[in-house]
């Protein structure tokens, strides 16, 4: 589907990326995507270098544009020009992530997005304390071209304050949230299985949190398993192996 479909009345948002690939920040653009109105709101994902087979995660709906810039060119801030894209999108909102240059977020000499958004979403390997001066004069520069920001958390709410100089009321925290349909509890296993050697195998950790055994059967099954015990040291269960090498047992109640 063309990002610019005259026939499509929905607002267009169009995602500024470094790179699309898996990560954090990637899952983050699904969420917003998959959750925001379909009525209401198409997307466009515009990527400076690459876009790989992640964006199998959406649906056809979505367009995916890839500049193919090298690494460096984007480091430089000599990335290819994102005014054609722009252009040929025409978004209504655009929204570019952290990673991308302020000649991709605002291109020059182009009307730019009617409503321009910046998420603050984390720290750079090389900035872990946020005080790398090159990047705070960067954001102060486009701050004038920014309607309003987001920040993933109070720490970030506070960089944009205190050092980049953003108003406190352009400003809204919205932290990062989970699909609870797909995250939740595994479910539990009472009662008699069949499976057991299976279900070992699919263990990273055995634990035994017993008050009395003999010599039990399924510690020397996990262990047979290769799983790491964790045990109480009850009966003779201290004898089965050696106590911070092959398992670990710690004294019950």
């Amino acid at each position: 589907m063309d990002a610019d479909c005259g026939c499509d009345t929905r607002a267009l948002v169009l995602h500024v990326m470094y790179r699309f690939d898996t990560g954090g920040l990637e899952n983050g653009v699904v969420n917003l995507i998959n959750h925001m109105p379909a009525d209401a709101y198409r997307h466009a994902v515009l990527a400076l270098t690459e876009i790989t087979d992640f964006d199998s995660a959406y649906g056809s709906d979505v367009e995916f544009i890839s500049l193919q810039a090298a690494r460096q060119q984007v480091v430089s801030g000599n990335t290819p020009s994102c005014t054609g894209c722009f252009a040929n999108c025409a978004p209504h909102c655009a929204q570019p992530q952290p990673g991308c240059p302020w000649r991709c977020k605002f291109p020059p000499g182009l009307p730019v997005a009617p409503v321009r958004m910046h998420g603050e979403h984390g720290r750079d390997a090389d900035d872990l304390a946020g005080n790398n001066l090159t990047y705070q004069r960067v954001r102060r520069y486009y701050k004038p071209f920014v309607h309003h920001y987001i920040a993933l958390s109070r720490d970030l709410d506070d960089y944009l304050v205190q050092k980049t100089g953003v108003p406190k009321t352009k400003i809204t925290q919205v932290y990062n949230g989970v699909d609870t349909n797909r995250f939740c509890p595994a479910p539990r296993l009472p009662g008699e299985r069949s499976d057991v050697a299976d279900i070992m195998r699919g263990l990273h950790a055995f634990a035994l949190p017993s008050l009395g055994e003999g010599i039990s059967n399924t510690i020397l099954e996990a262990m047979a398993s290769g799983l790491p015990v964790v045990a109480t040291a009850v009966a003779a269960m201290p004898i089965l192996a050696v106590h911070g090498q092959d398992w670990f047992h710690y004294p019950a109640g």
